[in-house]
């Protein structure tokens, strides 16, 4: 006969055991939720701060040099009025000298005589430039303004940066414990990232700005150069830098477009949630070398060294 002592402590030992398994899978559960959260905020706070500051990264972007800082773009201003004007007046003046010198000499030597056409293309060329040299900085200027065009028409079809959809089914269906907490590790380090890529972009942004300071403020003296022969290169390598400059923002622009559309699409079948992830830090990583990439690829596209 059994004993009815010994059946009911079994009895208890089950529906302890029992509960204790239940208590247990309920903490690992609220545990995995918890971390899942955890991954969620990180990349909605990441791409949610990125993207509220998007407009105005492409604001800055399309502003034009006397818009972004009115008081540094009226000193350049006085510097190339005051400073550079006059240099420039001598490299045209010297220009102009040398090459009435070689027109007088191609007279003297007795090849033609006196070219009357010549002559007059020549006077003509300098009132030419010297108008060109006296309007640097405005012609300048409109160059950047169409760089500024080319960015606002970017800014206006470039998209919200967010995460492929199927890396938010994978944080869902993950139920190892241990790849969550690598993948919440993760997460942080992109959120790191993209804070990295808005002081990145913000300092692309004033170095930009810095440049096309510096190179308007010296704008007469390269297009006095135009007229010459010998010197001409000169003049068209600072126009072709000007281009340069002005698309640099454009490109920059391109880049986080490029960036949010393969970010967006990724297909992570068949792989692990943290390698994922970890493809997203990646990537990250890359948009803010490219970014610092940016005006030497401009410059190598439009031929500017």
């Amino acid at each position: 006969m059994n004993n009815p002592i010994l059946l009911s402590d079994l009895s208890l030992s089950s529906s302890l055991g029992k509960w204790w398994d239940e208590l247990i899978v309920s903490i690992m559960e609220s545990v995995r939720e918890c971390l899942r959260e955890m991954i969620t905020s990180n990349l909605e706070e990441a791409f949610a701060d990125f993207n509220s500051n998007l407009d105005g990264f492409t604001q800055s972007l399309s502003k034009s040099p006397s818009q972004f800082n009115p008081r540094a773009f009226s000193t350049i201003v006085s510097l190339s009025k005051n400073a550079i004007l006059p240099v420039a007046m001598v490299i045209l003046a010297f220009i102009f000298v040398t090459e009435l010198y070689e027109f007088t000499k191609d007279s003297n030597s007795g090849m033609g005589g006196f070219n009357q056409s010549k002559f007059i293309e020549l006077m003509g060329m300098t009132v030419l430039f010297l108008f060109i040299t006296v309007n640097a900085m405005d012609i300048a200027y409109s160059i950047f303004k169409i760089g500024a065009w080319a960015v606002q028409k970017a800014g206006a079809s470039s998209p919200s940066l967010t995460v492929s959809s199927s890396i938010w089914a994978d944080i869902a269906e993950e139920e190892d414990i241990g790849a969550l907490i690598s993948a919440v590790v993760t997460s942080f380090l992109i959120k790191l990232l993209m804070t990295v890529i808005n002081v990145a972009l913000t300092l692309c942004i004033y170095i930009r700005m810095f440049e096309i300071y510096i190179y308007l403020c010296a704008a007469p003296a390269p297009f006095a150069t135009l007229q010459s022969r010998d010197w001409g290169e000169t003049g068209k390598n600072y126009i072709r830098a000007l281009i340069a400059l002005a698309m640099q923002a454009f490109f920059m622009l391109a880049m986080i477009a490029v960036y949010g559309a393969v970010l967006g699409g990724m297909d992570t079948s068949g792989k692990s949630l943290s390698g994922a992830l970890w493809e997203c830090v990646a990537y990250c990583a890359m948009v803010v070398l490219m970014l610092f990439k940016a005006g030497s690829i401009s410059k190598s596209i439009f031929n500017a060294h």
